[in-house]
């Protein structure tokens, strides 16, 4: 239950930060960054 709720806060503050932004073309390059990252691990 711990990682579904620390999944669920992930996902709430990546949105935040997405509708934060206002610098779409950073945004996609740190998403791209992150996605990489996720799969390296």
């Amino acid at each position: 239950m711990t990682a579904l709720t620390n999944f669920r806060r992930i996902i709430a503050q990546a949105e935040l930060f997405r509708l934060s932004s206002t610098d779409s073309s950073s945004l996609h390059r740190s998403g791209r960054s992150f996605l990489q990252g996720s799969q390296r691990s």
